[in-house]
């Protein structure tokens, strides 16, 4: 979860959580990671601003089994997603939303969100947003980026 909450963050669209989903829930573990360890990363101000995000504990025991395979703040946004029998979880990482589909959770990353906000008209286009992202570090194939632009008639 870290990667699409300093990305949004970092291109000054993190607002588009709020206005997508009734509740934002992030687990202590990538708060710490965003806004602790991360802090000098672009986008942790904006995250730790945030007045809308929920943070729960989710304790060390419980997210053992997924530890093996997802690092633990993907781990920790799992567990919650379980134990709250969350509508949807947000992640990037490909093996977290491995596992996630494997149990049945749906998920989204940074690239539904983006086409969300367009298809709702919070935001005018997708492309300059994708641009500033890649600008710091976000990675996507050149064949998802195409997908992407498409879908969103750009």
């Amino acid at each position: 979860m870290p990667g699409p909450l300093i990305y949004l963050g970092a291109v000054g669209q993190l607002e588009l959580l709020p206005s997508q989903f009734e509740r934002v829930l992030v687990p202590d573990a990538v708060w710490k990671e965003v806004v602790g360890h991360g802090e000098s990363l672009p986008g942790a101000n904006a995250v730790r601003e945030a007045q809308w995000i929920d943070i729960r504990t989710v304790g060390d025991e419980a997210v053992g089994p997924f530890t093996d395979r997802l690092d633990p703040g993907e781990a920790a946004a799992l567990v919650l997603a379980i134990a709250l029998h969350a509508d949807l979880l947000l992640v990037d990482d490909l093996a977290a939303r491995r596992v996630a589909n494997a149990i049945g959770i749906p998920v989204v990353g940074t690239l539904g969100i983006l086409l969300q906000a367009k298809m709702l008209g919070r935001i005018p286009a997708v492309r300059p947003i994708l641009l500033a992202m890649t600008q710091l570090g976000f990675r996507v194939s050149a064949e998802l980026l195409r997908a992407v632009l498409n879908h969103a008639g750009e």
